[in-house]
């Protein structure tokens, strides 16, 4: 059957890795770091894919960004959200009926910071 078959709830393993987090890493002295990253694409068919700055190789291609929220102490650290930032004209979402609008953050990236506010 393989992965086909398969469900995948991204939020429900996030619950899981950050109760993780809290139990095997919680420290008073930890630290919330919010990084974007990129992910270099050849295809236009993923979500948020442009020709867009890629910090990954420091300049402009065909990429996929995306804010991730890590919670980092002496002990470890490890990614405890995430929104995929989609550049204005890749607000298509007939084009990608499975993406949740509230999975996603219209922002420039270095004023991602609000986007994990609303979340639990």
């Amino acid at each position: 059957m393989g992965c086909r078959g398969s469900v995948w709830d991204a939020d429900r393993l996030r619950d899981a890795v950050r109760d993780y987090v809290i139990t095997h890493l919680g420290n008073a002295d930890a630290s919330l770091v919010i990084d974007d990253t990129q992910a270099q694409k050849k295809g236009t068919r993923s979500v948020g894919v442009a020709f867009q700055h890629c910090g990954l190789t420091g300049d402009v291609r065909n990429c996929q960004a995306m804010v991730m929220l890590t919670y980092a102490t002496t002990a470890g650290h490890a990614f405890i959200d995430r929104r995929l930032y989609l550049p204005a004209d890749a607000l298509r979402f007939d084009d990608h009926p499975q993406v949740l609008r509230e999975s996603v953050v219209v922002a420039v990236p270095d004023r991602a910071h609000g986007c994990f506010n609303s979340r639990s």
